[in-house]
C-alpha cells in the first residue's frame, strides 16, 4: 500500500544471476526512503530474486522483457504488462535498473506520462555500440555509478541529465565484529594467510591472472591460501571447469578452493586477510565497498571506477590489469606486513563510513527521483 504523501517508483529489472547490480537493487530497496517514495518492482528474473524483493517488503510483478534484436510479439507483451503496472499502482516515475529494460522503460513512460530514469552500470569493450548515449535523449536522468560510466555520456547533448552515485554499503550487515571461523573451518584454513575474491567468474575479471599470481605467491608464502567465491554471468558449469582446469594445471589444488555462489559473503570477508579484485575493467565493484567495511585491506585493478573508490596506499594497492608479477608481488608484501594490512582496513572502515553509506547512496538516488519529477513541473 502506498504511504500518504509518498510517490510510487517502479523499479525494472532484469537478470539471469545474483550479482552486482541485483545486490545494488535489494539494497536500495530494503533502505528505501518510504516517506518520499513506495517502491514496486517489475522484472525477468529468478525466482531467487523475485523472492528476495519480496522480501523486502516491495510488491513484485513478474513481466518478461525479450532482448531488443528480434522481439516480436514478446516486445508489445513486455509494454503492455508494463504499462499495466503503472496505471494500476498510480506510478510516478520508473527507473530502470538493467541495459535491457531501459528502452521499454521509455516506451512506457512516454504512454503513461510519466519520467523515466536509467541506471547504468557496464563499461564497454571498444568494439561495443553505446547504446545508452545514443537513446540518452529518451529518459530525464541518468544515474552512473561511476566517474568511469558517466564519462561514456562526455561531449553529449543529454550529458546535464547524467548523475554519479557510487554504490553503498549497508555498514550494519558489513561489520568488522563478523567471525570468519565457521568459513576457516569450513576450509580447513584455520591459520593460513588467506586471500578472498568474491566477485562473478566472467572472464573479464581477471580470474586468470589472479591464479598465475597466485603461483608466486604459494612459492614465498606455502601456506597461504586463495578462495574463490562467485559464478559466471553465462556457461556457468564450463566456466566453472576452465577455472578448475588451471587451477590443475597450475599445481594450486591444494591452495585454491573454487566456492561457487555463496549467500554468506560477509562471513567469507571476514575470514580473509586480503580482498582482491583483479578484474581487466570493473565499473564500481561491490565488494570494494564491502571489504573496505569489513576494514579488509584491498588488492585491485587501477582501472575503470576501481580508483574512486580504492585510495591507492591508503585503504588498499592498485595494480596494473593483467600483471600477475605486479599482483603477486603486492599480496606478498601485504601477507608478511600485518601493521600495514590493519592501518589500510581501519582507513577502509573510515573511508566508506564517511563516503558510501548505504543511506547516503539513497538518499543521492530519492534526489534525482525529485529532479525527474520536477523536470516534468511535479514538485
Amino acid at each position: 500500500m502506498q504511504r500518504t504523501g509518498s510517490r510510487t517508483v517502479i523499479l525494472v529489472h532484469a537478470t539471469d544471476i545474483m550479482a552486482g547490480g541485483e545486490r545494488s537493487l535489494l539494497n536500495l530497496l530494503r533502505h528505501f526512503d518510504r516517506s518520499k517514495f513506495h517502491a514496486c518492482v517489475v522484472c525477468d528474473a529468478s525466482d531467487d530474486f523475485a523472492e528476495a524483493v519480496h522480501e523486502t517488503g516491495a510488491p513484485v510483478t513478474r513481466v518478461r522483457f525479450p532482448g531488443l534484436r528480434l522481439p516480436g510479439l514478446g516486445a508489445w507483451r513486455a509494454v503492455h504488462g508494463l504499462l499495466a503496472t503503472c496505471r494500476s499502482s498510480g506510478a510516478a516515475l520508473l527507473h530502470a535498473n538493467t541495459p535491457r529494460t531501459n528502452l521499454y522503460t521509455a516506451v512506457v513512460g512516454r504512454l503513461a506520462g510519466i519520467p523515466v530514469v536509467w541506471h547504468c552500470r557496464n563499461l564497454l569493450d571498444p568494439w561495443m555500440t553505446d547504446t545508452d548515449r545514443m537513446c540518452a535523449w529518451l529518459p530525464d536522468r541518468i544515474i552512473c555509478n561511476s566517474a568511469a560510466i558517466a564519462a561514456r555520456f562526455a561531449g553529449s547533448r543529454w550529458q546535464h541529465r547524467v548523475r554519479t552515485i557510487l554504490n553503498g554499503v549497508d555498514l550494519g550487515e558489513f561489520r568488522p565484529d563478523i567471525s570468519g571461523a565457521t568459513v576457516r573451518d569450513e576450509l580447513g584454513w584455520t591459520r593460513n594467510p588467506l586471500i578472498a575474491a568474491t566477485s562473478r567468474l566472467d572472464p573479464e575479471k581477471g580470474h586468470e591472472t589472479l591464479l598465475e599470481a597466485m603461483c608466486t605467491v604459494a612459492k614465498q608464502i606455502p601456506e597461504s591460501r586463495l578462495l574463490i567465491a562467485g559464478i559466471a554471468s553465462v556457461n556457468q558449469a564450463t566456466r566453472h571447469a576452465v577455472l578448475q582446469r588451471r587451477i590443475s594445471e597450475l599445481k594450486l589444488d591444494g591452495v585454491v578452493r573454487l566456492l561457487g555462489f555463496r549467500r554468506d559473503i560477509p562471513q567469507l570477508l571476514a575470514a580473509a586477510d586480503i580482498c582482491v579484485l583483479p578484474a581487466d575493467a570493473e565499473a564500481c565493484g561491490r565488494v570494494l565497498f564491502e571489504a573496505m567495511a569489513m576494514t579488509k585491506p584491498i588488492v585491485a585493478t587501477a582501472s575503470g571506477g576501481t580508483p574512486e573508490i580504492v585510495l591507492d596506499a591508503v585503504t588498499g594497492v592498485l595494480v596494473p590489469p593483467k600483471d600477475s608479477r605486479a599482483l603477486a608481488e603486492t599480496l606478498v608484501a601485504l601477507l608478511k606486513d600485518p601493521a600495514r594490512r590493519h592501518a589500510m582496513g581501519a582507513a577502509g572502515r573510515e573511508r566508506v563510513t564517511k563516503h558510501f553509506s548505504i543511506e547516503a547512496h539513497v538518499q543521492k538516488t530519492m534526489g534525482v527521483y525529485a529532479e525527474a519529477l520536477a523536470s516534468r513541473g511535479i514538485s
